[in-house]
């Protein structure tokens, strides 16, 4: 081996081990970089938790609702708002399928048309 290959060699071996080296003096915990971001899957799970436990509550209110109008009986309970939300929905989706297969749903069929005249309506009244 000549000179120059020796220099190479001992260049190569200072420069590795100096992230060796670096890392070896690390800085204490307080001073080390922490990801902002390490909380957000444990946010994203409460948050559809939260969704969870509103929309179990709206299906048993929804549910009591239900039985006293089959039963014939006096109605006491009352339709939670949030099940107005679903019609527009459910009315899309039915459109969507009915424009992507050509097959027309007859259970949407007219919440899908009240959701195609509003959008109509609100195309042409600005």
């Amino acid at each position: 081996m000549n000179r120059v290959t020796i220099f190479i060699a001992r260049e190569r071996e200072n420069v590795m081990s100096e992230p060796v080296a670096a890392l070896a003096q690390e800085a204490p915990d307080s001073a080390r970089w922490r990801n902002p971001y390490a909380i957000l899957p444990t946010l994203r799970w409460v948050v559809q938790g939260a969704y969870l436990f509103f929309f179990v509550l709206v299906g048993i209110e929804f549910h009591s609702f239900y039985r006293q109008i089959v039963s014939g009986g006096p109605v006491t309970a009352h339709r939670p708002p949030a099940v107005e939300g679903f019609l527009p929905i459910s009315a899309l989706v039915g459109l969507k399928r009915f424009l992507l297969t050509g097959h027309w749903h007859t259970s949407l069929s007219l919440s899908t048309l009240s959701e195609v005249y509003q959008v109509a309506a609100s195309l042409v009244h600005p």
